[in-house]
Order: C-alpha cells, then structure tokens, then sequence
C-alpha cells in the first residue's frame, strides 16, 4: 500500500451533505454463478476463516452482474456466518465470513434468490485448535517467567494475556510459549488465553498474588489499565537510566456521546493543588453540515426503521411494488420531487430534467431550468465517466451494493439549482451545500420519494443568480468527492436498511464516507496524479488535524447530533482509516454488511475487544513515525506518514495547520508532581509524556474524577502507558 503522502496541496471546500452516450443497460437476469474465490480453507476449530468466501454473478452473455442477492447457509450445525445474505458489486461478486464450530469438514451454499437452482457449495475444514494444557508455575507475580505448555501453538504471531492484560512473549514453539507475566494483573484466579493468530485457545486458571512491584514495560510495550481493577499499578520505580513513557487517558466505553471529568495525577500532588479542568472547545456545525445530519434524521423518521427492526424489503420485492421506472435515454425528460427546505425538506419542489449522460452504471440529468454559464456537454460527459468507470466502481469493492429499486440499472444524479437555492446566500462565506442522498427516494411507498437511487448535485452558477456563485471549475472539482461520500450512504442504506431493519451509528457511517473520498483519491495517486489526490483527501487530514489537536474537546464516538462537525468527522475517518491499515481492505465490507452497530460492529469486523481497539488506535496516532522509535505492527499506520504530511502541510499553509504535527502532549520530568486533568469524551484519547532521567523519584500516578472519585464504570476508563525508551 502507498504509504508515504507528499506534495499534498492545501485546498479545503465545505462539505455537504454528487457526451451524452447511447449505452443503454439492459434489464438482465442472473444466468450463473460460481465460486471466485475462498473454497478449500483451513482454520482451527471455532476460528474464522483466514478469507472470505467470494461467488460471482454472471448474465447469460458472461458479463458480471451487479446488485443480486445471494442467500448463505453452512451446515452442520456449529458454524457460523457474518450474515445470511449479500449482494453482488461492480465486479459480480458477494462475499461473507464465516467461522467454522467443532473439528470436521463444513458446507457453505451461496444461493441466487431470485434463482434458487443457481448455486455453488464451498468446503471449510476445522483441524483440531491451539490448546493450552498446563502452566508452570500456576501461582506467579507480574514479573514473573511463566512456561504455557500445549499443543499447535503454532501457526501465526503468538499472544498471551492474563486477566485481559497482555505479557511479554519470550520465546515461542509449537507445544511452549515463555512470557513474562504482565504488569497490572487483576490478583486472583485469572484466566489465561494465548492467541495464535486470530485464533484463541481454551483458558486454563491462574492464581495472581497481589504485588506492589513497579510496572516493568519493555520499549514498545504497553499496559492499559483499569483503575476500578488494578488502580493501584500504576507505580514507577527509580530508573537506573533515562526511560520515556507515553501516558494516555481514555474513555473507551461502546456508549455514544458519554462525558466525565478526569484526573491523572502523581503522589506528591493532593487535590487542593489540582488546576481546574479547561473548559472543552465547543464548536458548532456549519451550515452545510446542519442540513448532512438534518437529512440523516429525516431519513430515521421516515423509514420507521431502528436497530432491531425487520428489515424494509429485498430490492427485488420493490421493484415488484411501485412501476419500473424507465431505463434512461440520453435526451428522455423525467421530472422529480426535491427537498425544498434544510428544516424538513417541506415543500418539495418539482424539477423537471433531461438525460444528458447515461453510462453503464451512472445517469446524469440536467434540470431544464438552471443558470446561465454552466456546465457544457463536454463537462457533464467527464463527470459522467468519472463517476462510471472510476468512483462507483471503488465505492462498490469497498462497500458493497446499492441497491436498484427502480430496476432502471444505474444511479441517477440529479443536478439541479434547487440544491443550490438551500444554501442561503448570507451562508456563502462559510459553507454551501453541494450535494446529498436522500434515503426517502428508496422507501417508494413514501409521499415525495422518487423511488430510485438518486444523488443530487448542486449546479454551477457563476453570477450567484440563485444563491452563491459557483463556477464551472468548482462544480467540476467539488462533485466527484461529495458524489462517492454519498454513494457509501446509499449503499449502507441498500446494507444495513433494506436488507437488515438497522441503522449504523453515525459516527462510524460519516467515518466510511469520509474513507470512501480517500479511496477515490488513491486512484489518482496510484497513476501519479497528486494534485487530484490532493483534492479528495486534504479536508480528511485538516478535520483530523483539528480533532487531534484538541482531541479531548470532542468524542470519537459522538452523539449523532454533532458527529457531522468537521472535527468528529476527522477522528471517525482516522480511526476507520486505521482499522482498514489493520484488519484488511475487508473489514470495510464487514462493517457495512451486517446488523450490529456501534463498538459492537467493530468488535465483531475485527475480533478484538473495542476498549483495546481505541487504546491501540489512541496510542498509533502518536507512536506511527516518531522518530527513534519502532512500534509494534498493532501501532502502525501503514497508509500514511502523518508525520511526513502535517509536516509539508505547515511549511505549505502555517496559517491552517499552525504546526508540524497536531498533538503536542505536555512533557513532565517529575512523575510525583504530574497533573493533568480535563474531560473524558467517548473514545477520544488525551496524552502525556513523562520524560524520566535517570535516578527520578519513584512515584505513583491515580486515575479519576476531578473530585479524586472513581471513574463511572459506564466510561470503561483505561490509563495505557507505553514504554517509548
């Protein structure tokens, strides 16, 4: 993957809320299907498999074909799968993960649902799974050398944790695993797991005895600690030479928009000596993002739909329920109903437009009543094979399919001066909207919904005749980027709405649209282009930027009312951008197809507990290039040198980022005079350093309130401290 950005230009839009061609789509059906990809796997008894299992789709001349649901069933009883039903992308295919139960061989049908009889069967193996038998000794104190003896320990990086809490692995093989029995361990009977891979073992029983030893972190190694279990750890012993640790404080809790003062303080300061807490930043959204969170609410209200609901319907059972519209024509009119008003969409207008480009997957219509000096043929056909042949096919890999209620074969974007006319003209020096998807087209049976895949597009303007002035230039630059922003909302919705009755939090939902304007700037980048890569990813890196430079201002998982705000957006993509360096291009896919929601999606798309999740990403944004220090690969970016970036970003534009890189963490030299105190938000990290000469002072850090009281348990607090050197 390209890792290292430079030469970004700084050029930052508002965000909102997307040759004429006789290539008309014809209405196909499904003529085969057959196995692309993940028959024949291994894994130990109950893992995941290491891939998914991709079918593809093809009509009757061969071509692959998009937007079917496939239907997935494993048997024998015992195994499990990601979800019972997929869809076809660009490319013809639908995948799933699956975890296999018990030893033995497993079945997995992928099934067409319109075609029953089209099918293909993949064989899974479970062999028989790591397995811990014994411990030596079973009774120990961190610090420790502990000897885990079993079998197939091999196979895969090794992990051992106690009591939830990770222990340095010395050395390895396929019956042994030495490792040094970890810092903050909860006393008493523990369990201890060793992971081989992704795969765990069965847990045998520790006996952990109290001990008031100092923590003992090797360089690169971490602890995060929960203060209501083992408060009392963390304890720092006089070191024989200079040491540096990394001090995060975090609320990794799966709770939306949770709050709570907090205390990191050293043993020599008693709380009468503690400075109160900074009041956080409070930002309010712009306009253009008032109306973006505006439309997802009226999308909850009109669909009736919520976690846990029954799913709205398959889109070939809509298609059934309302006429099939048309397949456009280049030149066929077709008129529309479009929100009027940022409040509530009331009234709607009525716009009548004409078919200029019609593509394989994409439509534009052009209102017939828009501002002189506007797009020419020639723009409108660019944009049309822009958003054909390069933005939607990106999007559908990452994220699946929309669906195609309408059975017309392709997405319509709509570009009409009624988007521009929502954009009062005394909000033209701070935000205009630029385009949005409205989930109300794909409920047909709804008053004013379009019943189709719709995205709407401002248009340009250049004397501000309706609202404020766009050129053609702006139009041509700014569409693409809100276009496939919107196309992840469209599809989520065909994912998570129609076809499973759930709606993602919108912390995580804006975090992948934002994720899907990068992908469609690295397809500029993998053929040289910087300048237009510049394009789609600068607004990523400068809302991330100011997220991080306050980061505990604002929540990472942020209440839906303000997760539009530019700073909550940038830590939503941050973190999805780390979670797809970790866990695989997949994990998009994953997070899109499926009901669950919230930490307990991530947790389920990654298979690693989300209170580790956020420490480890709270931790990656600071360690990822430092230089002089090499972090362990669950610490790492491998996407980005943020370091490298913010750093060209400053020389470029010091007014916008006003220094090279966004945290600068206090340094304290003293660990017994050490206070910090501020707010704990929703899975946002604050960071400390302490920077120890040799001979400092031993000392003790407390974690809590502002009024020395305990965390809730609801925050699921953890102080991590990383051992830099």
């Amino acid at each position: 993957m390209f890792r290292r950005v430079v030469g970004l230009s700084v050029w930052v839009t508002a965000l909102a809320a997307c040759s004429s061609s006789d290539n008309i789509v014809p209405i196909v059906q499904p003529a085969s299907i057959e196995i692309a990809a993940g028959n024949n796997q291994s894994t130990p008894a109950n893992a995941r498999l290491p891939e998914p299992l991709v079918v593809r789709v093809r009509d009757e001349a061969g071509a692959v074909l998009g937007r079917v649901t496939i239907e997935w069933s494993i048997s024998p009883v015992g195994g499990s799968l990601s979800s019972s039903v997929s869809v076809t992308d660009v490319d013809g295919e639908a995948r799933i993960d699956a975890v296999l139960g018990p030893v033995g061989e497993y079945s997995i049908v992928a099934r067409v649902t319109s075609t029953p009889a089209l099918a293909q069967s993949f064989i899974a193996t479970a062999s028989d799974p790591p397995a811990l038998t014994s411990l030596a000794p079973s009774t120990f104190v961190s610090g420790d050398t502990v000897v885990a003896s079993g079998t197939n320990l091999s196979g895969g990086a090794v992990e051992v944790s106690v009591g939830s809490v990770v222990g340095r692995v010395v050395v390895s093989t396929a019956t042994a695993i030495t490792f040094v029995a970890p810092s903050c361990m909860p006393s008493g009977p523990q369990p201890v797991l060793a992971l081989i891979g992704s795969t765990p073992t069965n847990t045998l029983t520790a006996t952990v005895q109290p001990s008031s030893a100092p923590l003992d972190l090797a360089v690169g190694q971490y602890v995060s600690i929960d203060p209501a279990a083992t408060g009392d750890c963390a304890q720092f012993g006089s070191p024989g030479s200079a040491e540096e640790y990394l001090i995060v404080p975090q609320a990794t809790t799966k709770l939306i928009g949770l709050v709570n003062s907090f205390r990191v303080g050293g043993s020599a300061i008693p709380l009468a000596m503690t400075a109160a807490p900074m009041a956080p930043t409070r930002l309010e959204p712009t306009f253009a993002q008032t109306f973006h969170d505006r439309v997802r609410a009226l999308e909850r209200d009109r669909a009736g739909a919520g976690a846990g609901a029954a799913p709205i319907g398959e889109p070939q059972l809509f298609a059934r329920q309302t006429a099939l519209a048309a397949v456009p024509t280049v030149g066929s009119p077709r008129t529309f109903q479009v929100c009027g008003s940022v409040d509530d969409c009331e009234p709607f207008q009525t716009v009548t437009a004409t078919a200029r480009y019609v593509g394989q997957r994409v439509a534009i219509y052009l209102d017939d009543d828009v501002p002189a000096g506007g797009l020419t043929d020639a723009d409108i056909t660019d944009l049309g094979v822009t958003f054909d042949t390069r933005l939607y096919p990106e999007a559908s890999r990452a994220f699946g399919s929309e669906s195609d209620i309408d059975a017309n074969g392709v997405v319509i974007v709509l570009m009409t001066d009624a988007v521009n006319e929502l954009t009062p003209s005394n909000q033209c020096g701070e935000s205009f909207i630029s385009g949005f998807f409205f989930g109300l087209d794909l409920l047909p049976n709804r008053e004013n919904s379009n019943g189709g895949e719709i995205f709407y597009s401002f248009v340009a303007d250049p004397d501000g005749t309706v609202s404020c002035a766009h050129s053609v230039n702006r139009v041509r630059l700014v569409t693409p980027g809100t276009f496939i922003h919107e196309l992840q909302h469209m599809i989520s919705w065909n994912q998570r709405v129609t076809l499973r009755g759930s709606f993602e939090e919108v912390w995580i939902e804006e975090g992948l649209s934002h994720f899907a304007e990068e992908l469609a700037g690295r397809t500029y980048l993998a053929e040289g282009d910087t300048a237009t890569f510049s394009t789609f990813a600068i607004n990523n890196l400068v809302f991330a930027y100011r997220y991080f430079v306050s980061s505990t201002s604002f929540f990472l998982l942020a209440p839906d009312s303000v997760a539009v705000t530019s700073e909550y957006r940038g830590a939503s993509w941050n973190f999805v951008r780390w979670l797809a360096d970790q866990f695989g291009s997949d994990v998009t896919r994953r997070l899109i197809e499926t009901g669950l929601t919230g930490g307990t999606n991530v947790e389920a798309a990654t298979g690693v507990p989300f209170s580790r999740l956020l420490a480890e990403w709270g931790l990656t944004m600071w360690v990822d290039d430092l230089p002089g220090f090499a972090p362990p690969p669950r610490l790492r970016f491998t996407s980005w040198d943020f370091r490298t970036t913010y750093g060209a970003l400053h020389e470029q534009s010091p007014s916008l980022i006003d220094r090279p890189y966004p945290i600068e963490p206090p340094m304290e030299t003293d660990g017994r005079t050490l206070v910090r105190t501020g707010t704990l938000r929703a899975g946002s990290p604050d960071y400390v350093l302490l920077d120890l000469p040799a001979g400092a002072p031993a000392f003790e850090l407390a974690f809590t309130d502002a009024s020395l009281l305990p965390l809730p348990a609801a925050l699921v607090p953890r102080l991590t401290v990383l051992r830099i050197r």
